[in-house]
């Protein structure tokens, strides 16, 4: 039974709360536009939260719900098997989002997969060596790249759920800026994207009869919206590498020492005949004004 407990409304405390607005409520549940409204949620949370965040959403949930010995094993599960999206609809229900019998279900759904993932990785354990195999920065970027490509699987299996209508609100490149992964490594989700708009452009054309059976749910607008979406994605893919780009600060021009930079200009620093005394050739590096005297042409 969920608690009764009024739920403090999410503060960012940040400027683009000017762009993006507050938490959304749902004082009006919403009915037609209901797809909307869930899109512009999931972008309000994705542009400020992040996986802690999302834990915290999820455990808040399950305790609202009695549900003590999931929150148990969820503390021990790893950030990488934690769904955002989860995190987001949680986090919507307990403020007052009235989810419909298919939302519930397949929140049940995502919550049971996430819990059963610790199940899964205690049984593969196997103590095999004693050694602990060292986590490298590649190995960091690809994990965010997979935790990417499960969040846009999520993203289209929302699509395809609300009768694969596409609108303004589904912003794949919003996603990856929440989770700031690395430019270098988005081709990889763009290759994947890539093949599921081969896969969708044969469907449409309906000269595989495998695809023709596999994608028989759907029609054949909605197939074109298909395509449409994993056009969507690549097309973001290229967006967020020429925004990162934008964003990334200049390399630093590392200071090269007056003398080094004076090095190679022969002077003397006193011309005892006119009794001429001079500087260093280093103390006139970068000066707006220097006097030369030629000792041998005597001007």
């Amino acid at each position: 039974m969920i608690a009764t407990k009024p739920v403090k409304p999410l503060n960012p405390r940040s400027a683009d709360t000017n762009a993006m607005g507050m938490e959304p409520t749902w004082r009006v549940q919403p009915t037609e536009g209901r797809v909307s409204a869930f899109s512009h949620a999931f972008s309000w949370y994705n542009y400020f939260y992040g996986k802690k965040d999302a834990r915290e959403m999820i455990v808040n949930y399950l305790e609202a719900h009695d549900r003590k010995d999931d929150v148990r094993t969820l503390k021990r599960i790893p950030d990488s098997s934690i769904r955002l999206t989860t995190g987001w609809l949680c986090r919507m229900s307990m403020v007052g989002l009235e989810l419909t019998e298919h939302e519930q279900i397949k929140l049940d759904n995502l919550l049971k997969e996430i819990l059963e993932s610790k199940q899964d990785e205690e049984v593969a354990e196997v103590p095999v060596d004693d050694a602990v195999p060292k986590i490298t920065i590649q190995d960091r970027l690809r994990e965010k790249v997979s935790e990417c490509a499960g969040e846009l699987d999520g993203l289209f299996d929302e699509f395809i759920a609300s009768g694969a209508k596409l609108n303004a609100d589904y912003k794949p490149v919003v996603l990856m800026r929440s989770l700031n992964i690395a430019p270098q490594m988005v081709n990889d989700i763009k290759q994947i994207w890539t093949r599921k708009l081969v896969e969708f452009d044969e469907a449409v054309a309906g000269k595989d009869p495998d695809l023709t059976q596999g994608y028989n749910y759907l029609s054949k607008i909605q197939l074109k919206n298909c395509v449409k979406f994993c056009e969507l994605v690549i097309s973001d893919c290229g967006a967020y590498v020429q925004i990162k780009k934008v964003e990334r600060k200049p390399r630093a021009v590392k200071a090269v020492p007056p003398e080094k930079r004076a090095a190679k200009f022969k002077c003397i620093v006193e011309f005892a005949e006119l009794k001429l005394k001079g500087l260093p050739a280093a103390s006139l590096v970068d000066k707006a004004e220097a006097w030369l005297y030629d000792t041998k042409k005597r001007s």
